[in-house]
């Protein structure tokens, strides 16, 4: 059987919504027969982990700057060590996530001809904040193969042009082996948030609901 060879683009895999969701997707393509490489800008040691045959390539590409001027200026050298480690993977297909590393990944791809994949895992409308990166968003967007949002609110802030590209795939909800059935005994009722204490993540909303 040939295997599709994948790879997969992030920031790391450190503790983080989309970290936890690359590391998932990774893993499933695995276990499906693909072969999976998941760069990673940064050398931190992962907090989601990878099984076997999907593997980690760590790079330092690692942004954190104090301001846009700085982005821009070590761009160059970072697109050069992306555009690198992905011609390294040999990929069919390449997917990146989150707003600034899909930007960099449709800049490192280009004329190697390779679809490419982008996943928007925040608000497109607030990241990213700077009007240089979201200028750059508009130009580049075009030239990705297909863009993913994961709400229908998300895909509609892009362009007309664009939503033929866009498709809506929210966060995946893994199985839960081994959890008690609620006959097996009392179970208190617990509704459970986690997320970091921002407005994006909108708790306001879900004590709201709750309530």
């Amino acid at each position: 059987m040939i295997k599709i060879r994948l790879t997969l683009i992030t920031s790391s895999l450190t503790c983080g919504g989309a970290e936890k969701n690359v590391a998932l997707l990774a893993n499933t393509f695995a276990k499906s027969g693909a072969d999976v490489t998941v760069i990673s800008f940064d050398r931190h040691p992962p907090f989601f982990k990878l099984e076997p045959p999907a593997r980690l390539m760590s790079t330092d590409i690692t942004r954190g700057y104090r301001n846009i001027f700085q982005d821009f200026w070590t761009t160059p050298s970072r697109l050069i060590k992306l555009r690198r480690a992905i011609k390294e993977t040999l990929p069919e297909v390449v997917i990146s996530f989150m707003d600034i590393n899909n930007l960099l990944t449709i800049l490192a791809t280009r004329f190697l001809h390779v679809p490419v994949i982008v996943a928007e895992r925040s608000d497109p409308a607030i990241w990213p904040k700077q009007w240089g990166w979201r200028r750059l968003r508009s130009i580049l967007y075009p030239c990705a193969d297909r863009i993913i949002t994961q709400t229908e609110t998300a895909k509609q802030f892009f362009s007309q042009s664009l939503q033929s590209k866009i498709m809506v795939i929210p966060n995946p909800v893994p199985a839960m082996d081994n959890i008690s059935s609620a006959s097996d005994k009392q179970r208190e009722k617990i509704i459970l948030g986690i997320g970091r204490l921002t407005q994006i993540k909108r708790f306001d909303v879900l004590l709201r609901a709750m309530a």
